[in-house]
């Protein structure tokens, strides 16, 4: 058990999200109630944003905590991953995935701006500025899930100090360091920039707070930089900016004000649901395992349907199906699901065999993708595909194998990163030559052995894509 933390004058305080998922792990079961009493509120108010049915919301809410309790039974480590560390957005994004897939087979259960939504292909708000997502997503797991519930849920002090752990004088004090590192964060973006190295004298009076005095010659800074003059203006917005940058980036779904009102009628948490087996109501659609497997054997069907004698009337009926199919299979993806290069479900990934594109755990900034080639993934500039827990190992395997198309007559890269994150070590560049067909791009890599999680980000300079990603792996020389 997590050592207790006091408040002022001594009184006692639960422990955070934190503690309690190591608690968890430690095999204290009985904490889950508290994470359920903190969340589940909030959980089903989501879910009411996707559907209007109370059954189906309970059923998808409980789901959400069942995927929770399995991913703290797991070996992963509980700091790595997507949403790492802030229990409300993990159960949100199950939430969101969950509704998906059920939404698929029973629409007429869900809203019809969530299932309008989700026939557009359920994308993520690409034209938005993602540097906020960015410049959040480089700080650690604490300040992420402090900013999170304090800027954009808008928690109130007794729920900050529930859900962090903290007495509310450090709870103050953290939160102040939260911002400040998002603003070093935010800021940092604009010295990486090529054009941006005379500036980085400049970033500590840039991420000074709005009612912070401006020496003279940061002022004379920004009226003749216009790049550091809207930094500094945005930096003067940060709550703001964040509450509309952030959701639609890490959610894809989000109706804000809807579920802000909802949240608001349940702040009172109700019945800690129970956490195992999820057992639908009757009428209700339950949360649907194995998605990508389900997802391809539709499109198989629909596809075959399309190359039979039905001509043209089939093929006008049954190919949105054809797309959405294929869009489910990309950004519905179930982390814990993944395919070997025989396309057999639930195996581990494996270098020294081919990685499909469409493999990937977790996907940021992709584009939409070609009916044709539901496994192939449209990566432009920025654009990140994460690859959980791939096996590496075996003998003279020192290159890595990409296979590529639509290739982009503008220079392009593929940046191969250990660890997942934006900012992971750098395994290995492939540069892309240009060229529509698929064709094979070959680059030295040092051997690795074990599990390593692998992020395959898109480099090229202007808007569209860079080039599309089909499969890689790694051979001998």
């Amino acid at each position: 058990m997590s050592p207790t933390v006091f408040a002022p004058h001594g009184r006692a305080l639960p422990p955070g999200d934190a503690e309690v998922l190591r608690d968890l792990r430690g095999g204290d079961s009985s904490l889950l109630s508290l994470l359920q009493q903190r969340h589940r509120g909030a959980a089903l108010a989501y879910a009411s944003t996707c559907t209007p049915s109370p059954d189906v919301a309970d059923s998808l809410v409980s789901g959400a905590f069942t995927r929770l309790r399995d991913r703290v039974a797991s070996p992963h480590r509980l700091d790595e991953g997507p949403h790492a560390g802030c229990v409300r957005l993990q159960l949100l994004e199950s939430v969101r995935l969950d509704a998906v897939t059920a939404a698929v087979r029973s629409p007429g259960s869900f809203h019809r701006t969530f299932v309008d939504w989700l026939w557009d292909g359920a994308v993520w708000p690409l034209g938005q500025d993602d540097r906020w997502t960015l410049a959040y997503e480089a700080l650690p797991a604490g300040p992420r899930c402090l900013l999170w519930h304090s800027l954009v849920e808008r928690d109130d002090t007794p729920a900050l100090c529930a859900i962090s752990g903290l007495a509310p004088a450090d709870l103050a004090i953290a939160l102040r360091r939260a911002e400040d590192a998002l603003r070093h964060s935010r800021a940092a973006l604009r010295t990486e920039r090529p054009d941006g190295a005379g500036c980085a004298p400049f970033l500590d009076h840039l991420t000074r707070r709005p009612d912070a005095p401006v020496p003279p010659a940061v002022l004379a800074h920004l009226r003749a930089c216009a790049r550091c003059r809207a930094v500094h203006e945005e930096l003067g917005e940060l709550p703001d900016r964040v509450a509309h940058h952030l959701p639609p980036r890490l959610l894809g779904w989000w109706p804000g004000e809807e579920y802000a009102r909802v949240k608001a009628r349940r702040r009172t948490p109700g019945s800690a649901p129970r956490v195992g087996p999820v057992r639908p109501r009757p009428g209700s659609a339950p949360p649907a395992r194995h998605r990508r497997s389900r997802c391809g054997r539709i499109c198989s069907r629909l596809l075959r349907a399309l190359r039979g004698r039905a001509g043209r009337a089939t093929a006008l009926v049954l190919l949105p199906g054809v797309v959405l199919c294929a869009l489910l299979a990309g950004h519905v993806t179930d982390p814990s699901t993944g395919r070997d290069g025989t396309g057999a479900p639930g195996a581990p990934l494996r270098v020294d065999r081919p990685i499909a594109a469409d493999q990937f755990a977790f996907a940021q900034g992709t584009l939409a993708f070609r009916a044709d080639r539901p496994r192939a993934r449209r990566l432009p500039d920025g654009a990140s595909l994460v690859y959980r827990r791939v096996r590496f190992g075996g003998v003279g395997l020192d290159r890595l194998v990409a296979e590529v198309s639509e290739v982009t007559r503008r220079p392009a890269r593929l940046e191969f990163r250990l660890g997942g994150g934006p900012r992971g070590e750098l395994w290995t560049t492939l540069a892309l030559p240009a060229g529509r067909d698929p064709h094979a791009v070959v680059a030295g890599a040092r051997p690795l052995s074990g599990r390593h999680d692998l992020r395959v980000t898109a480099r090229c300079a202007g808007p569209g894509s860079c080039a599309e990603l089909l499969s890689f792996r790694m051979t001998t020389g």
